[in-house]
């Protein structure tokens, strides 16, 4: 597996979820508005169709990413959204709007080592800097708020000021992660 493909690895998992729960968010929405809920179903069997027929991969990328969607926005079935997001980065790795809803499924269950190996992904396929420096920073907050790894932390805010060099916000992101490091390091001395 090549390292561009390496997020694929664990996006299936129990982590995201019970089925029960999103069966039973898509009955509720089955009940309270039949309409709406017909045509939700109607158009992820059209988009289904679409997919099935397309060749170009990012037309399945695009496809996929919209099945996902309604699944996650519409259905409230995180776990079906993660399948249709998976079919949509297999078909176009560079889909960034795929890249941002894996992230958005997976940080809002918590799963903040797959939130940032998505990042990692999509600081592959971005090419202006800053977006990279901005990529890098969010990488950074992560380590911080989430996983308490300053050291982590201060790498990433050194590459986003590779990227960009008055970042003001990798700078005050460095030297937060700085101190912190530096007051654990103080703390294992004392």
């Amino acid at each position: 597996m090549s390292d561009e493909r390496a997020v694929d690895d664990g996006w299936f998992d129990d982590d995201l979820g019970r089925p029960e729960d999103e069966a039973a968010r898509a009955a509720a929405l089955a009940e309270r508005d039949p309409e709406r809920y017909e045509r939700l179903q109607s158009a992820l069997a059209l988009y289904q169709r679409e997919i099935s027929a397309s060749v170009d991969p990012r037309r399945r990328a695009a496809l996929c990413y919209e099945v996902g969607r309604i699944h996650e926005r519409d259905l409230g079935d995180d776990r079906a959204a993660i399948r249709h997001y998976q079919r949509a980065y297999s078909a176009d790795p560079t889909h960034v709007p795929t890249l941002h809803a894996v992230r958005r499924v997976f940080g809002r269950a918590g799963r903040w080592s797959m939130v940032l190996r998505v990042i990692d992904a999509e600081i592959r396929v971005r090419t202006a800097p800053a977006d990279r420096a901005r990529m890098l920073r969010e990488k950074g907050e992560i380590y911080l708020a989430r996983f308490d790894q300053p050291e982590a932390a201060r790498i990433c805010y050194l590459q986003a000021l590779d990227f960009v060099r008055d970042d003001a916000a990798a700078a005050r992101g460095l030297s937060a992660a700085a101190a912190l490091a530096g007051d654990r390091r103080a703390f294992a001395a004392a």
